[in-house]
């Protein structure tokens, strides 16, 4: 299974790099591809389910990212793993300065963390870690917020009762499946073909560049132990993965060149809010391509969701 996992990742970023090859000569005729009936997709009743603990876990997921912070109650209010401690903090004997950590990462230096785990509000110390005397008044320990209340509701998300929220989760958790489901559908159902050749010289031009750079660069030997190390599959599979990321990228390009989605090099800069003299800088190995696949990746699921009726 993890296998399998690696290697759908490595299709998606090969993709990237597919019109490398298109863009080298190849121009391929409307009759290569046949593209799936993606306008009347029935979406499965098991895709629309959702669970009380999906929407727990995915509500749960988004406050830790909105780092929502609530006070310990009096009956919690000692410090614990992963609690945000606010303290007024003397080191070796200079002026008193209020800051705030997170419990546990090892913010001022090794040894600081052990000696206030456990204690509590107003409590003061005064220890030595990491070659430092520190003097420390607890004034404040919170921690992240696990469950959305209404308070946090109307402060974080603009609702007025946690249930509105915990019911706009569960939506965005069905238009997310909905998408993932229709843009499956898309590249499992449709297809494209007289690309052989040009595939075997996309995989061997990759094959080549990777290995190329390790050896040369890195001083690597090139054998399964370093496919497996770098990319969790045998050279054989990484091929493999290749080959089908072909097929992947030539469909969506088929499918946004038919909606009349494709962009521009202007649109391109835009969406990644950088200009053309940056472009080959934060492009990076992969190129424009894998910029502009990741954009078409994003946009294919909008356009699909267009279509849904669920």
């Amino acid at each position: 299974m993890e296998v399998l996992k690696t290697v759908k990742k490595v299709h998606r970023i090969a993709a990237a790099l597919l019109c490398i090859v298109i863009c080298a000569g190849c121009s391929p005729a409307e009759s290569n591809f046949r593209l799936c009936d993606y306008k009347h997709i029935s979406i499965p009743a098991d895709v629309l389910e959702v669970s009380d603990a999906d929407i727990e876990t995915a509500a749960g997921i988004d406050l830790s990212m909105k780092e929502v912070l609530i006070p310990k109650e009096q009956n919690q209010s000692t410090v614990e793993l992963g609690d945000v401690v606010t303290m007024t903090v003397s080191m070796d004997g200079h002026d008193a300065k209020q800051m705030t950590i997170n419990a546990g990462a090892w913010e001022l230096g090794e040894g600081f963390d052990d000696e206030i785990m456990g204690k509590s509000v107003n409590d003061s110390l005064d220890f030595d870690a990491d070659d430092t005397h520190y003097s420390v008044k607890i004034d404040k320990i919170s921690m992240y917020a696990k469950t959305v209340t209404d308070e946090i509701a109307k402060k974080y998300y603009g609702c007025e009762t946690a249930e509105q929220v915990l019911e706009d989760t569960k939506n965005e958790i069905i238009r997310l499946r909905v998408a993932d489901y229709m843009y499956q559908y898309l590249i499992n159902n449709s297809m494209v073909k007289g690309f052989d050749q040009e595939i075997e010289n996309y995989v061997n031009k990759v094959v080549y560049t990777i290995t190329k750079e390790a050896v040369e660069e890195h001083g690597v030997t090139i054998n399964e132990d370093f496919w497996m190390s770098e990319y969790g599959v045998s050279e054989a599979e990484f091929r493999e993965g290749l080959r089908n990321s072909y097929d992947e990228y030539l469909i969506l390009c088929e499918f946004m060149r038919q909606e009349q989605k494709s962009i521009t090099d202007r649109e391109l800069y835009d969406y990644y809010g950088i200009n053309a003299d940056e472009a080959n800088d934060v492009f990076g190995l992969f190129g424009k391509e894998y910029a502009i696949y990741n954009v078409y990746y994003d946009l294919s699921k909008d356009v699909l969701l267009s279509y849904a009726d669920y």
